[in-house]
Parts: structure tokens; C-alpha cells; sequence
């Protein structure tokens, strides 16, 4: 195995939210930082706000090696909604950043010419998005109650992603591919809110933790740590 490629969202580029500064930041002792500080050899291009689209464009620029690996984590972001435009018009139509389908139909040519390439690609399942503390970050200076009316009820948000998150593993079912269980070791846990920073989307510091225990996992059974 020449190298491992990580093409992820902000999770995997280590994004928190501070809430006594009330913005996102940087986490130095992110999950992807631990593990290559323990000799695991990834090249991160993990991007704050990645979509499918954007995914295809970073790997469209990097020569890639036969038996290269990349771990894809996608999804998060192309399943989210203009918020400002949903709270300003709740009645409206309003399209996510990609459709369900047309994201089914894009990750599923990005695996195949993967493959084609002789390229492994990796999934990961996107962990579930805490539906309370999400709806109240993304209400806070809108119009909460359109924003509700929007949604029916606040449980959408978790079940609306989820949807997104069963089409990564319909594909890696169908493709036979590596499935890093990143939702599944969070759903795992007793207290699922004491791994997510205010936003409800963003893990913290010990949820990053919980990315490194799952990938170190997942990397050990499955790749030679000595390419």
C-alpha cells in the first residue's frame, strides 16, 4: 500500500465549535492528527464543507498510485439546507446542497472509477446528527419557529441525514467496499451528547477521540502499517 488518502468534511479536519468564543476552530489533538503522530501514514485533505462534488474535484487534482487507499467521509454537508432561505420562506421548496439521489448517483460513479484506477476507496458513515442542539444552532438569529415548520419536527434533521448516511452503506454493500463504523461506534456509546460540541454536529474533543479509537481499529485489521 503506497499511501492513505483522507477526503472528509470538517470532522475529519478536526473542526470544533468553542462555545465561550462562539465560533468554530481548529482542534490540534484531532482524531486524524493522533493518528498520524502515532505512525500512521495519511495525507489529510479534509476541507470545511466538503460535499460529494467538491470530494470528486480534490481527487481530480492529485495523481493518485495504483493500490493508494482514500477514506471518504462525505455526506454531512451535502445533506444540509440553506437555513437563512428555510427560515425566511418555510413553504417553500428548498433543495439540500445535493439531493439525495443526484448524491447516490455521484458517489456511486466516484467509487466505480475509483476502482476502475485500482484505487481502494473507503467509506465511512457519517455519525448522526445531535437533532436538539443541531435545531437550536442553526435557529439561533432565524426564525426558529419556520425553520420548525419547515421540518414538521426536530427528529427530521436526524432522520433527513440518516437517509444520506444508508446510501453510503447501500453502495459499499454493492461495491464490496471498506466501511469505517464511525456512526455506529458513536450510537455505541451511553451519554451520544457528551461527544458533540454545541452545534450538534461537530464532535468534541472526546468525540475526536472516539474517531481515533475507530479508525486506529479499522486501519489495524485492514491495512500493512509498513507501505
Amino acid at each position: 500500500m503506497s499511501k492513505i488518502i483522507v477526503i472528509g468534511d470538517s470532522l475529519l479536519k478536526g473542526v470544533i465549535y468553542d462555545e465561550k468564543e462562539k465560533k468554530h476552530m481548529l482542534l490540534k489533538n484531532s482524531g486524524i492528527n493522533q493518528l498520524i503522530e502515532h505512525g500512521y501514514t495519511l495525507e489529510n485533505y479534509a476541507k470545511f464543507g466538503l460535499t460529494i462534488e467538491k470530494a470528486k474535484r480534490i481527487i481530480e487534482q492529485d495523481t493518485l498510485e495504483t493500490n493508494s487507499k482514500i477514506i471518504l467521509e462525505i455526506g454531512g454537508n451535502d445533506c444540509d439546507y440553506n437555513w437563512d432561505e428555510v427560515s425566511r420562506n418555510p413553504y417553500g421548496i428548498h433543495q439540500t446542497k445535493t439531493p439525495l439521489d443526484i448524491f447516490e448517483v455521484e458517489l456511486s460513479g466516484l467509487i466505480e472509477r475509483l476502482i476502475t484506477q485500482g484505487i481502494t476507496p473507503v467509506l465511512v458513515s457519517i455519525p448522526p446528527l445531535d437533532h436538539n442542539l443541531f435545531y437550536n444552532f442553526i435557529s439561533e438569529n432565524r426564525d426558529k419557529d419556520s425553520i420548525l415548520s419547515f421540518l414538521g419536527t426536530k427528529r427530521k434533521i436526524y432522520e433527513h441525514q440518516k437517509a444520506y448516511n444508508e446510501v453510503i452503506l447501500k453502495l459499499a454493500n454493492a461495491y464490496q467496499v471498506e466501511v469505517i463504523p464511525l456512526r455506529e461506534a458513536v450510537e455505541q456509546q451511553g451519554d451520544v451528547e457528551s461527544l458533540y460540541c454545541l452545534d450538534g454536529m461537530h464532535l468534541n474533543e472526546k468525540g475526536q477521540g472516539l474517531i481515533y479509537e475507530t479508525f486506529k481499529s479499522h486501519l489495524d485489521k485492514t491495512t500493512n502499517r509498513n507501505f
